[in-house]
């Protein structure tokens, strides 16, 4: 069975398969007031969102080093502090929401994401220490934070979870899920999606401060630089500047 990868995140409002039923207060006022301003700040960051990201090629993924404890925080801070986080904690089962597992084929939970981001860190270490013993004091030794691994089970959702993007389709998912298997304007669907955009500005703002890091390590590798190389050169420098200070002090 080939496994592919890809990166595209369906939006909630066309809806996708994970949420429970369930009797909650009617939307007021005062959510949606809520809901307008947090989507002026879902808008702030998508813009930062819509800056080109790295890409993989064909066959491959991008592992992110230490993902694994960059999105923890995001997780445990950011999206399980909302207040509807608790419809979204657990896998739904059939006997709490009667024909889930028919309607949605690619169920999705905050737990369960949680778990892949786990697995997926322990394929990418194993994957990254293999690296660095193969290359161990050659001059080619990549110690970028992005990985290019070969597709496989262990770093592709649903199993693992090893960059932004995977974590973002996952999440995005979730709520789509929520909102197609409850009907019309099910209150579940009302938090479904005002969680969503609390969640989306999160996952912006970490995947753009991801590229800008990944960015800066590829312009690293394409110029060929090593900031220990350039550590050195400090040292010298300030090695040299000392020397000649004591030279002046010297003559005078």
């Amino acid at each position: 069975m080939e496994i592919t990868e890809t990166v595209e995140v369906t939006p909630v409002s066309s809806g996708q398969p994970t949420t429970r039923r369930s009797a909650l207060p009617a939307a007021s006022n005062k959510r949606k007031r809520e809901l307008r301003g947090t989507s002026e700040a879902s808008d702030d960051a998508t813009e930062a969102h819509q800056r080109p990201a790295p890409s993989a090629p064909k066959g491959k993924v991008l592992a992110v080093r230490n993902f694994s404890r960059l999105a923890m925080p995001i997780i445990d801070n950011g999206i399980m502090s909302h207040k509807h986080a608790s419809l979204f904690s657990n896998p739904v089962r059939d006997r709490d929401a009667h024909g889930y597992s028919d309607m949605i084929r690619r169920p999705q939970d905050m737990k369960s994401i949680k778990a892949a981001i786990t697995a997926g860190g322990r394929a990418v270490n194993a994957a990254a220490t293999a690296t660095d013993e193969s290359l161990a004091g050659s001059a080619a030794r990549d110690s970028s934070s992005v990985l290019l691994l070969p597709v496989a089970e262990e770093v592709v959702p649903p199993r693992g979870i090893v960059n932004s993007a995977q974590l973002e389709r996952e999440v995005m998912r979730m709520f789509a899920n929520a909102v197609m298997f409850n009907p019309g304007e099910d209150d579940v669907v009302h938090d479904a999606r005002e969680m969503y955009e609390s969640a989306a500005v999160s996952i912006a703002n970490f995947r753009s401060a991801e590229r800008t890091a990944a960015a800066e390590a590829d312009r690293r590798r394409r110029d060929g630089s090593d900031p220990d190389d350039h550590a050195d050169d400090d040292g010298a420098s300030a090695t040299g500047t000392a020397e000649r200070s004591s030279k002046r002090r010297a003559v005078a």
